[in-house]
């Protein structure tokens, strides 16, 4: 069936790019396995949901990261509250979290090497190619900088200084990183309207009625994992805006901590969700 939604979609007008799966680097019109995603998508009860997100490196990760966040949000209620002993608590509490984070996160850089040699292969068009790419090659710029900050705080090496400019050097690497993956999703986004819209039209004929309905919740599925995508890379993004004083240069204040803390939080929520979708989708 794989084939014949292909086959359907060039016959409409010659397209022979594909779609990725955010979190499978795969591509709905090359791949059997996917087939009939979303009707194999299974609700999962919520023990099988904590054993999915805890038995997993980035399940783990993003429970620590929605602490985090929520730590900074105690802050910004306890400094409204007029308590600057708790604010002060929570602010260190949420910077133990992400200095945490930073540890288990040592080797990230090496697997966006594996991740940019899995986009040269199975990235079809041009665009979508060079802006996943060089996004990745800033997530890796950003993933090594931050490791070496947190190599170099928790040896206690260097000057305070010094291992600012690294942190903060890194954090402009994730911003264009961020920006340049915005940019993918919401092209990845728009393709599975215009390709459900192509496909309707094209398939007349081609395609029986059950074909027909499988091949448009495979686009709906994926339509729905990039939603969350776009969603959590959005929040991320803004926070990175108010990191690189970005905001603070536009509005002459930083944002406030409460909100960098929803941010955070939505962020990693929605990843978790992500994560068990994906989970539900090959059971």
């Amino acid at each position: 069936m794989a084939q014949a939604i292909k086959q359907a979609l060039l016959s409409r007008g010659g397209r022979s790019s594909v779609l990725i799966r955010p979190e499978e680097n795969q591509s709905i019109f090359q791949l059997s396995e996917i087939q009939g995603a979303a009707q194999n998508t299974k609700s999962i009860p919520f023990s099988e949901c904590f054993t999915i997100v805890t038995n997993s490196y980035e399940g783990r990760d993003k429970v620590t990261k929605f602490l985090q966040f929520f730590a900074k949000y105690l802050a910004w209620k306890a400094k409204k509250g007029g308590d600057a002993l708790n604010m002060i608590r929570y602010l260190q509490i949420s910077e133990t979290f992400r200095d945490a984070r930073s540890v288990f996160r040592l080797s990230k850089s090496i697997f966006e090497i594996k991740r940019i040699k899995q986009i040269f292969a199975k990235t079809e068009d041009p665009f979508g190619r060079i802006v996943n790419v060089v996004s990745r090659v800033m997530y890796f710029a950003f993933w090594l900088l931050d490791n070496i900050y947190i190599l170099l705080k928790m040896t206690n090496q260097g000057e305070d200084g010094s291992r600012q400019f690294i942190r903060s050097l890194s954090k402009r690497f994730q911003f264009i990183g961020q920006l340049l993956f915005l940019i993918y999703c919401l092209k990845t986004l728009r393709r599975t309207y215009t390709d459900e819209s192509d496909l309707k039209v094209a398939a007349l004929n081609k395609m029986t009625v059950k074909q027909m309905q499988d091949s448009l919740e495979q686009i709906k599925s994926l339509r729905s994992d990039y939603l969350l995508l776009f969603g959590r890379a959005l929040s991320d993004f803004i926070i990175s805006i108010n990191h690189n004083d970005l905001y603070h240069a536009v509005f002459g204040v930083r944002m406030n901590h409460g909100v960098e803390g929803i941010l955070g939080m939505i962020s990693a929520v929605l990843y978790i969700q992500s994560l068990i979708r994906k989970r539900s989708r090959s059971q």
